[in-house]
């Protein structure tokens, strides 16, 4: 297998192509290696605060994440709805209703927006107009969400396989049975597709065949976390409390770090770090080559846990917490840079484009939040 290129070299590449507000590509955790990083840098400096831009209004819990391309901002609903809003005001351009709730998180590629639904069918959507191209069923509820590489869309199912279909038609090339449900959705790097399983393990397989290469297995514990690859390591979290640092070429542990409680959540890499949350209300940033801790930020048990997955937005590590915040870290120091107050639990992982963060929230709304410098009276 080719060695991938060093992490800091990856992300400036896919900033370059993913970051620009006119990007034909969004998906979940900002790219498909599951990196998590959005946007890196800010104009209003580190002493920069969130300003409500606009909010919309859902009828559902909103725990679908946001994609964002050419000024509009797609998402789901527990309403059952796709919407498509306008980045700049918050407008509903367009809503595709689909059978049951929408968890996924939504991709955009070259014009087209891919969604799961719990109702197992993958759509295939026109961005500008909102009409449906095509439909994808699988046996069971979708939670995962679609990743786009080379024209093939890689989906998890909860009918226990791991899908991968022609972004084009919607017809499938082929499947992998997991014999278990799958709620993680893939990342995919150098012709490998890796995606947790819900039974106890994480798995690779070959993007074009579809064939298992790679199992690495918990200790007898739930993968619900999406893994994030660089420089030839896969990192992944589990049930059993552990985050592990796998070697892709060698399928062998290089280290591992064991939380309180379970890890649910997908890890960012960035800054030489890995970075994640889990159930015991603590944040952590790991040393990417050694797993030691570099810093841990507590979110105090009283007001909840991180339910939802972090993501690198303006140079922030930034997240939702159970108790309704959106909270910024230092990425450096682990320091609470700003706090958001939503309207409930924020349980949709936060994502950027032009300069405009995007997350959904359990009263029904999406929020749209802008970076404005730094005034007085700033909640810390």
């Amino acid at each position: 297998m080719t060695r991938l290129l060093p992490s800091a070299v990856v992300v400036l590449l896919l900033l370059a192509r993913w970051s620009a507000a006119g990007s034909d590509v969004a998906m979940f955790r900002g790219n498909p290696q599951h990196s998590g990083i959005y946007s890196v840098r800010n104009g209003a400096g580190n002493d920069g605060e969130p300003r409500l831009k606009w909010k919309f209004k859902t009828d559902g819990w909103v725990r679908s994440s946001a994609a964002m391309a050419h000024g509009i901002v797609c998402i789901g609903s527990d309403d059952g709805n796709l919407y498509g809003l306008e980045l700049a005001s918050g407008k509903l351009k367009w809503r595709v209703k689909t059978g049951d709730w929408v968890r996924s998180s939504p991709t955009i590629v070259e014009g087209t927006v891919y969604v799961g639904s719990i109702d197992g069918h993958l759509y295939a959507t026109d961005l500008a107009t909102g009409q449906r191209k095509w439909t994808f069923q699988t046996a069971g509820p979708i939670y995962s969400s679609p990743a786009v590489d080379a024209a093939t869309i890689y989906l998890g199912g909860h009918d226990g396989h791991l899908h991968a279909v022609n972004a084009r038609d919607g017809k499938l090339k082929w499947k992998y049975n997991a014999k278990a449900p799958i709620y993680s959705s893939p990342a995919v790097v150098d012709g490998m597709v890796f995606v947790g399983v819900m039974s106890d393990r994480l798995v690779g397989v070959d993007s074009v065949t579809g064939e298992e290469k790679m199992r690495i297995r918990t200790t007898r514990e739930s993968v619900y976390s999406s893994p994030a690859v660089a420089d030839g390591v896969v990192y992944f979290g589990s049930a059993d409390r552990i985050l592990r640092a796998v070697d892709i070429a060698t399928s062998e542990e290089k280290w591992s770090f064991k939380a309180r409680r379970a890890i649910y959540n997908s890890p960012v890499v960035a800054g030489g770090k890995i970075l994640f949350g889990s159930v015991d209300s603590n944040v952590y940033a790991l040393d990417l080559l050694s797993g030691e801790t570099k810093w841990s930020f507590s979110l105090n048990k009283n007001r909840g846990w991180m339910p939802a997955s972090p993501a690198i937005v303006s140079g922030w590590l930034c997240f939702g917490a159970e108790d309704g915040r959106l909270i910024a870290l230092d990425l450096n120091t682990g320091e609470k840079s700003w706090v958001f107050r939503a309207g409930d639990m924020v349980r949709s992982t936060p994502a950027m484009a032009a300069g405009v963060i995007c997350f959904g929230c359990d009263d029904g709304y999406v929020y749209a939040l802008e970076i404005v410098p730094a005034a007085a009276g700033r909640d810390r």
